[in-house]
């Protein structure tokens, strides 16, 4: 729907934001994030229908859902983290 629909569903990007930032919370399943990149990737900065003030606050959500993410992973023991965030967590 966001690729699709992406201007269409302008005025429901804060309820979809919100509404990911609770889901991924509760459940810290990873389709969240993904659907978190595709906002990102539709509402990012050089597209040319999107204003600045739409950009900010999804860069805001995506900043929210980072710490979100974050937070998530430092609870996880060592073993448990894939290789990659290793680097982060040391």
């Amino acid at each position: 729907m966001i690729q699709s629909y992406r201007t269409d569903l302008l005025p429901l990007l804060p309820a979809i934001a919100e509404k990911i930032l609770e889901c991924f919370t509760a459940s810290q399943q990873g389709c969240f994030l993904w659907v978190s990149g595709a906002i990102l990737r539709e509402f990012a900065e050089d597209r040319d229908t999107v204003d600045a003030s739409t950009t900010d606050s999804v860069y805001h959500f995506f900043e929210e859902l980072t710490l979100v993410m974050l937070r998530a992973l430092d609870k996880l023991p060592l073993e448990e983290l894939p290789d990659g965030m290793l680097i982060i967590r040391i």
